[in-house]
Parts: structure tokens; C-alpha cells; sequence
């Protein structure tokens, strides 16, 4: 059990691959993916390492070539990805993009873009 220590970076674990009980609650750790090779042997653990975007929630639209989680009618926001590989979406502008939007309470839409092969995040 690691859980409440300071450990920050659980690759060391990674060669442990007879390892069947693993907790790091309460640990610093940012990545839990460097486990992905072991997770399925742990029978026991307190956390949780997703590998699709289906386990997120989020439905693919074929039409747009996108995958959507949300509904900004009835959630009051949504998040929309386009990967390359997906086809071109229906707007050009949300090629290789990440998009939220977000209904405000003062009535306004905010929508922040995120291009990862240029750092940029357009807002308006």
C-alpha cells in the first residue's frame, strides 16, 4: 500500500507485473497511465486509468467527425474533439481541435479552442 505517500511518479511500478493490490490514494500522482501495462492485473485498487473516450462518456459523431460529451442545450456546455485520423470535421477551424463551450449564468457563451500542435487557445 503507497496510499497518503509521496509518491509522485509510479513508473518504478511498472516491473512489478505480478502486482495484484495497488492504493495510492491520497499520493501526489498526475499520470496513473504509466500503470496501464499492470492495471489489468490488479484485482484491488483505488483508482482508476481510462483508455477511451467511450469510458468518458463521450459519443462519437460521424457526421462531424467528432467526439462530443455534453449537450449545450441541455447541460449548458460540451466538449468536442476532433482527431486527424477521425476525417476532416464539418468546419475546417476544428481540425486537430479541442472545443468547450460553456453557458454563463449572465447569459453569454464562452468557447475556448485548444490547437495542441501550436499551444493555442483561441477564446471568444
Amino acid at each position: 500500500m503507497l496510499d497518503h505517500a509521496a509518491i509522485t511518479d509510479v513508473s518504478p511500478l511498472v516491473s512489478l507485473t505480478k502486482l495484484n493490490q495497488l492504493y495510492l490514494t491520497g499520493s501526489p500522482i498526475d499520470n496513473y497511465f504509466p500503470l496501464s501495462d499492470i492495471y489489468k492485473n490488479l484485482e484491488q485498487k483505488d483508482f482508476t486509468i481510462t483508455f477511451s473516450l467511450f469510458e468518458l462518456e463521450f459519443t462519437m459523431n460521424d457526421t462531424d467527425n467528432q467526439a462530443n460529451y455534453g449537450d449545450f442545450q441541455r447541460d449548458g456546455f460540451c466538449v468536442s474533439i476532433n482527431h486527424a485520423e477521425w476525417g476532416a470535421p464539418q468546419y475546417e477551424d476544428m481540425m486537430k481541435c479541442l472545443k468547450m463551450g460553456l453557458m454563463l449564468d449572465s447569459g453569454y457563451t464562452l468557447v475556448v479552442l485548444y490547437y495542441p500542435e501550436i499551444s493555442a487557445y483561441p477564446c471568444f
